[in-house]
C-alpha cells in the first residue's frame, strides 16, 4: 500500500512547502483528478459493501442514559480585566513523561553567536513526537521547570525565606503597622512573591493598585521597601549572586503599582505593543512622530530613513522602547535584530549619537523625567556595539557558554592577590562583587539595579577609593586580550566612573544646594560667556542658544546625568573645536562662580573632577 502511494504521490521528490507555495502546484502535479471518497466506497467489491451496510445498519444495544451536565464557560474576557497568569513567556515546554528518556534536563541549549560573523539567529520551537504515551501530557508536582526564576533561586523555600526576613526588617516600618489585618497581609505578600516570580498562581494586579492609592507611597518610601526586599534576597538567594540584578527588576515592574502620585513612562507604555503589533500605544505613535520629524530635518540620518511608514516604524520603536524599559532579563533579540538589520549600513557613532539625541529630546517632548530617560539611554548605549558592528564582551560570552563563569573565577583570582583589597571586610563579600560587577558593567543593556539601588545598598558601607580603583584596573587586566574597539572599551570606562560616584556620594550637587542656587550659578556663567569673544564665537558658530547650553552643562554636572555617554559628548563637541585651554577657562569660570554662591568645598572638587573625566571627549584640537 505504501508503494502505491508512493507511486501515486505528486509531491514525490520535491519537498513541498505548503506556506509559502501557490496552490497551483497541487493542481498542476496531478495526472487525473483524485476521485472523492464516495466513490472509493461505491467502487468496493459486493463482499465488503455489505459489511460496511451491516455495520451501519445493525441495532446497537445503547448504554443506559446519564444526567446531562451543563458546561460552565467562564467570564474569560472579565477575569483577564482582573486576574494576570503568572506565566515566564521564556519558558520551552517539558517534553511528556514518555519521552523524557531520550531528552535529559541537564541539556542545556545555549544561543547562537550574534557578532558579524553569526549565522541566521532564529527562534525555533521542537514538538515532541505524537506517541501512545505522550498523547496526554500530565507534570507531576515535584516537578519544576528550569525556566522560570523561581527555580533559578532555590524554589519555594527560598520565597518563603525572603518573605520572612522582609518582615523581619519591615515590621516596625509606620506604613506597615497601619495594615489592620498583619497575617492577611503576609499571605498576600508571599503569593505576589511567588507571582512575579513566575509561579502560576492568580493574583489580582488591579486590586493591587487599589489598596495603595489610599496610602499615597512616595518614590522614597517605595526605594525604602525595595532595599528590605534585595537585603533578604542576597541573603537567602541559594543560585548564582548575579540573580540579584533579575530580582530587582522583577520587583521594579510593579513598581508603578505601587506608586500612584505621579505620572510615569510604565504608565504612558504599556506592554500590548509587544504581544499585539496591531495596535500600538497613542504615546508611542507621538514619541514616534517627533523623534521622526527631527530625524527627517537632520541631513546625516534622514538618508537611511527615505519611504518610510511611520505606523511601520511606531511599531518598531515600540518593540525596541519596550525591551530598553521591560525587565526581561533573558530576552536578547533585540540584540541580533539590531545589529543584522544595520549591518548594511556601515553606520559610525555619528550615526548612534545623532539617533540617540533625537530619542531623548522627544522623550522629554512627552513629559518624561530625567531618570526615566536615563534608564532607556543606559540600555541603549549597551547596544551601541551592535549599531556600529564592533565586537564586544556579550558577543564573547554568545560564542562560548561558559566563558562568563570561568571570566568570574579569574576575576576573583585577580582579586585575591591585589594588595588593595587587604581591608576589605571578607573574602565571601569580595568574591560576590567579583560575580555582581562584571554581570553589571557587561550586561548594561539588561535591567540592573538602578542608582538608587546601588545608593541604598552601599548607604551605610564605609568605601575606601583604593578598593574602587582595584575593582576596575582588574576588569581591564582580564579583558585585554580581547583587543575591543575603542568605543566599547570606553563605554566601560564611563560605567566605572559613574558607578564610583553614585556609591561614593549618596547625594548629588543639585539635592544639596537646591534649585536656587543652580539658577544663580547658570545665570552668572552665561553672563560671563556672553562678555567673552572667544566663547560667543564657538555658540554661535555651533547654532547654539547659550542659555539653553549652559543648562544643559550645568544639569550634567550637577545632576550626575549619565543620558550621554563620552562617545556621545565626542560626537556632540566635534563642531565646535574646543582647545583645551578654552575648556579650563570654562572649569575655572564654573568654580568661581560656585564660590561665590557659597557651595561647600567638597561639592566644588567633585565638580572638577566630572569635568576633568570629560575633558579629553570634548577638546579636540
Amino acid at each position: 500500500m505504501n508503494q502505491q502511494f508512493e507511486q501515486n504521490c505528486p509531491f514525490q521528490g520535491r519537498q513541498y512547502d505548503f506556506l509559502t507555495d501557490s496552490d497551483n502546484y497541487i493542481e498542476k502535479g496531478r495526472g487525473k483528478p483524485t476521485s472523492s471518497f464516495a466513490e472509493y466506497v461505491h467502487g468496493l467489491k459486493e463482499g465488503r459493501q455489505g459489511k460496511i451496510r451491516r455495520q451501519h445498519t445493525e441495532i446497537i444495544k445503547k448504554s443506559p442514559t446519564l444526567p446531562r451536565i451543563d458546561p460552565v464557560i467562564p467570564e474569560l474576557q472579565k477575569m483577564n480585566d482582573h486576574f494576570v497568569l503568572s506565566m515566564n513567556k521564556n519558558v520551552v515546554g517539558q517534553q511528556c513523561l514518555g519521552n523524557q528518556a531520550s531528552t535529559p534536563r541537564c541539556m542545556v541549549h545555549m544561543p547562537l553567536s550574534i557578532t558579524r560573523k553569526s549565522v541566521n539567529c532564529q527562534k525555533q520551537i521542537k514538538l515532541s513526537p505524537i506517541t501512545s504515551k505522550s498523547a496526554v501530557c500530565i507534570r507531576l508536582p515535584q516537578e519544576e521547570d528550569d525556566g522560570i526564576f523561581l527555580t533559578k533561586i532555590g524554589g519555594e523555600e527560598t520565597i518563603r525565606g525572603i518573605a520572612r526576613m522582609f518582615h523581619q526588617h519591615s515590621q516596625n516600618h509606620p506604613i506597615i503597622q497601619k495594615i489592620d489585618d498583619p497575617q492577611m497581609y503576609e499571605i498576600k505578600f508571599a503569593t505576589f512573591l511567588e507571582y512575579i516570580m513566575g509561579k502560576p498562581v492568580f493574583f489580582n494586579i488591579e486590586n493591587l493598585k487599589q489598596k495603595h492609592i489610599p496610602m499615597q507611597i512616595t518614590n522614597e518610601q517605595y526605594n525604602q521597601f525595595k532595599s528590605y526586599l534585595i537585603s533578604s534576597f542576597i541573603k537567602c538567594n541559594k543560585g548564582p549572586p548575579e540573580l540579584i540584578f533579575e530580582f530587582s527588576a522583577l520587583i521594579e515592574q510593579y513598581k508603578y503599582c505601587i506608586i500612584t502620585t505621579e505620572q510615569t513612562f510604565a504608565q504612558i507604555f504599556n506592554k500590548k505593543t509587544e504581544h499585539n503589533l496591531e495596535e500600538t500605544p497613542e504615546s508611542i505613535v507621538n514619541l514616534a512622530d517627533q523623534h521622526y520629524q527631527k530625524i527627517q530635518e537632520d541631513q546625516t540620518l534622514c538618508e537611511y530613513f527615505i519611504g518610510i511608514r511611520m505606523d511601520e516604524q511606531a511599531k518598531k520603536l515600540g518593540r525596541i522602547v519596550h525591551q530598553m524599559m521591560g525587565w526581561d532579563c533573558s530576552v536578547d533579540y533585540v540584540l541580533n535584530y539590531l545589529r543584522k538589520s544595520h549591518q548594511k549600513m556601515n553606520l559610525t557613532n555619528v550615526h548612534f549619537t545623532l539617533f540617540k539625541s533625537y530619542l531623548v529630546e522627544s522623550m522629554k517632548d512627552i513629559g518624561l523625567k530625567e531618570d526615566q530617560v536615563e534608564l532607556i539611554t543606559q540600555r541603549m548605549d549597551g547596544y551601541r556595539s551592535c549599531i556600529v558592528n564592533q565586537d564586544c564582551l556579550l558577543d564573547f560570552y554568545f560564542q562560548s557558554s561558559t566563558l562568563f563563569k570561568v571570566q568570574v573565577k579569574k576575576y576573583e583570582v585577580l582579586l585575591q592577590k591585589d594588595p588593595r583589597f587587604r581591608n576589605f571586610p571578607n573574602i565571601y563579600a569580595l568574591l560576590r562583587h567579583a560575580h555582581f560587577l562584571l554581570k553589571y558593567v557587561t550586561h548594561q543593556h539588561q535591567p540592573l539595579l538602578t542608582k538608587t539601588d546601588l545608593k541604598t545598598l552601599h548607604k551605610h558601607c564605609i568605601i575606601q577609593n583604593e578598593w574602587i580603583d582595584a575593582f576596575r584596573d582588574n576588569f581591564f587586566h582580564l579583558i585585554k586580550s580581547y583587543t575591543l574597539d575603542r568605543l566599547i572599551l570606553q563605554d566601560y570606562a564611563d560605567i566605572w566612573f559613574s558607578l564610583r560616584y553614585t556609591i561614593m556620594n549618596q547625594c548629588t550637587i543639585e539635592s544639596v544646594v537646591g534649585q536656587s542656587v543652580i539658577d544663580s550659578v547658570q545665570f552668572k556663567i552665561q553672563i560671563n560667556l556672553q562678555d567673552n569673544e572667544i566663547y560667543s564665537d564657538h555658540f554661535r558658530n555651533a547654532d547654539y542658544q547659550i542659555k539653553s547650553h549652559i543648562k544643559k552643562i550645568i544639569t550634567f554636572i550637577f545632576k550626575n546625568s549619565q543620558i550621554y555617554k563620552s562617545n556621545d559628548l565626542r560626537v556632540i563637541h566635534y563642531p565646535l573645536k574646543i582647545s583645551e585651554q578654552t575648556f579650563n577657562l570654562f572649569v575655572q569660570l564654573i568654580k568661581q562662580v560656585m564660590h561665590e554662591e557659597k557651595v561647600p568645598i567638597n561639592l566644588i572638587h567633585l565638580a572638577e573632577q566630572i569635568c576633568h573625566y570629560y575633558k579629553n571627549s570634548i577638546c579636540n584640537l
